[in-house]
């Protein structure tokens, strides 16, 4: 009869069992990855025919074949590169594809190299069958330490190299106290690497979504690249559960979205109550708790370290010691099994750093419009009743995303008029051409005065100081600088005339009479060859009245209008 064992594991039953009598049958077969049955069958033979254990080991391969009934076609079969049927059956999966099977293996990388003429029927001398092909190469594997990458066959469970990181929070905190006395409390963060099993843990000040992302970027850099998949929880912390009113599913909160898009990972979020979906990530966990953190360091509360950055770096150590420990059944460790078979498949890391954005979702209402502090910003009616993404920018600019796909709607600047409340705010990319008129602010009115060579400095400063001067009244600053541009823009050649009145107007600067002012002093300037006599004119009557005691029977800045206060100053020159 023909026994699916080899002579070397036959001999390895023997060598136990001189060595260590006591051995039971089950752990000589745990030993060698075979089955009890097989084991007690040998033990029996030997015990039929009185052979001690040292004459069975004394014996040669032809001997242990004769006297044990074994025949082996084992050197008779023409063997293939096993590694390249390794690589071929774990090659990195497209999601939701399964990999290739050993069945392939068998007909694309040993019939058809070995056997090219075989078709169908019999097999041909030295050919492997099928199953024994699948038997040598799980043998191969284990031989090599290499028996973690076998994998159900179960199409939902089956991935290769660089697929899955699966991330979790381990439940017990760590408590630790600085060296001012302060307690604080550690939330760990934990990812694993699916295929490979190596682990990275990073100890946050809390479970929020802006901690998580920053987990993200620190595990994306341990790695060295990103996997295709990053799969977590739904949790509350993380995630923004679905409102069938609004016809909206379970998703990753945007802010922590956008850093994972920036990696270029796909979000996988487990199902309720479903841990073995994750089992990698859950199993590690289990294991950190009963080894990595069973230290009393990381137990006896009140242990002093300085900061969260020391407390991390404490972690690391260990998490060295964890990924280069041996696992079971001398398979490779997590960092042995990284480094040779899943790290090359990682994609590369971008060349920079996500920048992390506070971001939000707001529900626009039927007329196309969120609100924000009490203001009401434009999205448009395409986003009635649906869900949009806002980043607050640095308290100054409102961006408003598409959430699903994160593409920018369009900008508002965010109003701090405290007065005026429930204004509405359009974009500027749905506003007529009237509305872009009175709704222009600073920024635009510098830059096209600067646009058409108006180098004076004056007009920058006259166009801030109408601004800060109408903080809470942006609109009118907005229709008063109209009105300037209308001044420099209908009257072309007369520019010098403009930038004069400008520095009258800075001179004698008074909100309230602004507009009427300035347009007697552009009148004056523009029809009166007067340059810069009337400027000093005007700055020495100015100096004059501030030595001079104020007299009721005086006439005063205030109370001079039009060409005739011009010509006053100028009376002398004239």
């Amino acid at each position: 009869f023909m026994q699916n064992i080899s002579l070397e594991d036959l001999r390895k039953i023997f060598e136990l069992k001189e060595h260590e009598p006591s051995l039971s049958q089950q752990n000589i077969a745990d030993k060698l990855h075979i089955a009890k049955s097989t084991v007690n069958k040998y033990l029996n033979l030997a015990k039929e025919q009185n052979l001690a254990n040292d004459s069975i080991l004394a014996m040669d391969e032809e001997e242990l074949s004769i006297t044990f009934n074994l025949k082996s076609r084992q050197k008779d079969f023409i063997q293939p590169n096993w590694e390249n049927v390794r690589k071929y059956v774990q090659v990195p999966r497209q999601w939701a594809k399964k990999l290739n099977t050993l069945a392939n293996a068998w007909q694309f990388l040993y019939i058809e190299i070995y056997f090219p003429s075989y078709k169908y029927g019999k097999l041909p001398f030295g050919c492997m069958s099928e199953r024994t092909f699948e038997r040598r190469f799980k043998q191969y594997k284990r031989d090599n330490g290499l028996d973690f990458t076998t994998k159900s066959s179960n199409p939902n469970l089956q991935f290769g190299p660089g697929s899955v990181v699966e991330c979790d929070c381990i439940g017990d905190r760590i408590t630790f106290i600085d060296k001012d006395g302060n307690e604080h409390s550690a939330v760990l963060f934990t990812a694993v690497l699916k295929y490979s099993g190596y682990t990275f843990v990073y100890a946050m000040p809390c479970s929020t979504s802006e901690q998580w992302s920053y987990a993200i970027i620190k595990m994306c850099k341990f790695y060295g690249g990103t996997p295709e998949v990053f799969r977590t929880d739904n949790d509350s912390a993380i995630a923004i559960h679905g409102n069938k009113k609004l016809g909206t599913k379970t998703r990753i909160k945007p802010d922590m979205q956008a850093v994972i898009n920036h990696y270029n990972m796909v979000v996988d979020l487990c199902p309720p109550r479903r841990p073995e979906i994750k089992g990698s990530n859950e199993r590690t966990n289990r294991t950190l708790q009963q080894e990595l953190f069973a230290d009393p360091k990381y137990q006896i509360t009140g242990y002093r370290f300085n900061s969260y950055d020391e407390l991390n770096e404490a972690i690391a150590q260990d998490l060295l010691r964890f990924n280069n420990k041996p696992r079971k059944g001398n398979q490779l460790s997590r960092f042995a099994a990284f480094e040779k078979v899943e790290k090359e498949h990682l994609k590369d890391l971008p060349l920079f750093d996500p920048i992390y954005k506070k971001l939000f979702t707001k529900t626009v209402g039927k007329d196309g419009y969120i609100t924000f502090n009490s203001h009401h910003y434009q999205v448009g009616t395409s986003y009635a009743e649906k869900e949009v993404t806002v980043e607050d920018y640095l308290g100054e600019k409102l961006r408003l995303f598409d959430s699903k796909t994160l593409d920018l709607i369009g900008e508002h600047t965010i109003s701090h008029d405290m007065v005026t409340s429930s204004k509405y705010h359009k974009l500027n990319s749905l506003k007529t051409e009237k509305e872009k008129i009175v709704s222009r602010d600073r920024d635009w009115f510098i830059s096209a005065f600067a646009s058409f060579e108006a180098d004076d400095e004056n007009i920058p400063k006259l166009i801030n100081l109408i601004f800060d001067s109408l903080k809470q009244s942006k609109p009118v600053a907005a229709r008063i600088c109209n009105k300037l541009w209308r001044y420099f823009t209908n009257t072309p050649g007369k520019q010098d005339a403009f930038k004069q009145a400008c520095r009258l107007a800075l001179t004698d600067f008074d909100i309230k009479k602004f507009e009427d002012r300035f347009k007697h002093y552009f009148k004056a300037c523009k029809d009166t060859d007067i340059g810069d006599s009337l400027i000093e004119a005007f700055e020495q009557s100015a100096a004059n009245k501030a030595k001079q005691p104020t007299s009721a029977s005086n006439t005063t800045h205030s109370h001079l209008r039009g060409i005739s206060y011009v010509q006053k100053l100028t009376r002398k020159d004239n």
